[in-house]
């Protein structure tokens, strides 16, 4: 019984083939079963967002530049630094988003809003060295449409009501 005829073997071969053919088939994920993307948060979502309105030179980064932007009512919202030194610098960018009806997002830290709209030098290994300080960033143009605009645009409505 050890030697087994050629056609015994084939016959063997096409049934291993047909039940792994059978296993293939059973194996079809559903939209369920499909990793989902992982969930973005807000400040994730705002890093994009400004990157890409750089990108786009849609943003007024500096005192001067965000009171002008929110003066002639081109902000989509702004960004502005709890950390920041001046106590009247903030009351006014406050007081102007007041009038204009501008969203404003409060940020934890000048230094990585300063880093994230593009104010810093890096070297070799693409690590920040000499960042520059920001404590106010107005977006005036978001760029390209994206999930993560969607994202800030909803957190936004959110903090209106």
């Amino acid at each position: 019984k050890k030697n087994k005829t050629m056609s015994e073997v084939v016959e063997k071969k096409v049934e291993e083939t047909k039940t792994e053919e059978v296993k293939d088939e059973t194996t079809v994920t559903t939209e369920e079963e499909q990793p989902k993307k992982p969930e973005i948060d807000f400040n994730t979502a705002l890093k994009q967002v400004l990157k890409v309105a750089l990108a786009h030179d849609g943003l007024a980064r500096g005192i001067r530049e965000a009171c002008r932007a929110i003066d002639k009512r081109q902000a989509q919202f702004v960004v502005l630094a709890d950390n920041c030194d001046e106590a009247k610098y903030k009351q006014l960018i406050t007081s102007l988003c007041a009038e204009a009806k501008v969203d404003l997002v409060n940020f934890s830290d000048k230094k990585i809003l300063g880093e994230w709209i593009g104010l810093a030098k890096y070297d070799r290994n693409m690590k920040p060295w000499k960042v520059v300080n920001c404590s106010c960033v107005v977006v005036r143009d978001f760029g390209e449409e994206s999930e993560e605009m969607n994202i800030v645009v909803e957190e936004l409505k959110k903090n209106r009501k």
